[in-house]
């Protein structure tokens, strides 16, 4: 059985942040990745998952920190190597076997800060453009209409 391509998302532009070391000197650039992002790049690493397993647990709601226990299949035989588990309950759930379009978390890291930075400037663009409200002070009438308690 051959096993079906599928189309992986163009690369987007990663924000990077510029460091220095002890003497100020520049050192390598790093991306910038949330840490709620960070524990899905480490257990990548850990159980050997590949981008589209990693974005079908996302997707699942998996929990990066239990992935553990769900790979311990060489002491518990009757559990399934993590890929297929994880592979499995997608099926189930999405009705197929995997994402359409896959993305790594570096590129889901980027489009988050592409978003945000998006936003802040839509907002300051609106903040620019509305002016300044007036304040509006209540007539005070004699007949009782509004009166201050």
């Amino acid at each position: 059985m051959s096993r079906p391509t599928y189309r992986v998302a163009r690369p987007i532009a990663v924000k990077f942040v510029r460091s220095t070391n002890r003497r100020g000197h520049d050192m390598a650039k790093k991306p910038i990745i949330p840490e709620s992002l960070k524990a899905w790049i480490e257990a990548r690493r850990r159980f050997g998952l590949s981008h589209a397993h990693i974005q079908m647990a996302r997707e699942l709601g998996m929990n990066p920190k239990k992935l553990g226990k769900l790979d311990n299949d060489d002491q518990e035989r009757w559990k399934a190597p993590l890929p297929d588990f994880i592979e499995s309950i997608y099926l189930k759930g999405f009705g197929r076997t995997r994402p359409e379009t896959v993305r790594t978390i570096e590129e889901t890291a980027a489009a988050r800060l592409a978003k945000k930075a998006e936003r802040k400037a839509r907002r300051a663009a609106e903040r620019k453009a509305e002016p300044l409200a007036e304040p509006v002070i209540p007539d005070f009438r004699e007949d009782g209409d509004e009166r201050p308690d």
